[in-house]
């Protein structure tokens, strides 16, 4: 029996009956600063995730999206995850990013995809090309594109540590 209480993964620790109030103390001292840590650390990530999702916001508000879309919402969500896949360069949006994001929010893959689109091709006709020109260091050919986007944006925020 105490095998199997040793290996379950949902007991932290256990004590035997006569080891005196001092063990008791000390084991569950010892499990309150493991949670305390555990509690800081997700601390420290949750304010990471909102720092980079505040950067994301900011990049694409510069450009002219409409945070109110819900395809600036499903790209801002494909930025955010690209980030912390890191790798930047080698990605399929429509196998790799979409079906993860159309899942969270309980949508198809080509909603995602033409709102995406939609909230992009909306920009073109908002913004003055001079300006998209800027942001876009001249790669700009005719129209902006949401994987050209995409990039840049990670660049940006990768950038801005």
């Amino acid at each position: 029996m105490i095998s199997e209480v040793v290996n379950n993964p949902l007991v932290y620790d256990y004590l035997i009956k006569g080891i005196g109030m001092e063990k008791v103390v000390e084991t569950i001292n010892n499990l309150c600063k493991e949670k305390e840590m555990e509690i800081s650390t997700l601390n420290k990530k949750r304010k990471t995730a909102m720092l980079i999702k505040k950067r994301i916001y900011q990049e694409l508000s510069k450009i002219g999206y409409n945070v109110h879309y819900n395809g600036t919402k499903y790209l801002m969500e494909t930025i955010y995850y690209l980030y912390y896949k890191k790798s930047h360069g080698t990605y399929k949006l429509e196998k790799e990013v979409y079906p993860i994001i159309a899942k969270k929010y309980s949508k198809n893959i080509n909603t995602i995809k033409s709102d995406i689109i939609k909230a992009t091709k909306k920009i073109n006709y908002d913004n003055r090309e001079n300006e998209l020109k800027k942001y876009f260091s001249y790669f700009l050919d005719n129209k902006i594109k949401p994987k050209l986007v995409i990039n840049t944006v990670l660049n940006k925020i990768a950038h801005k540590k």
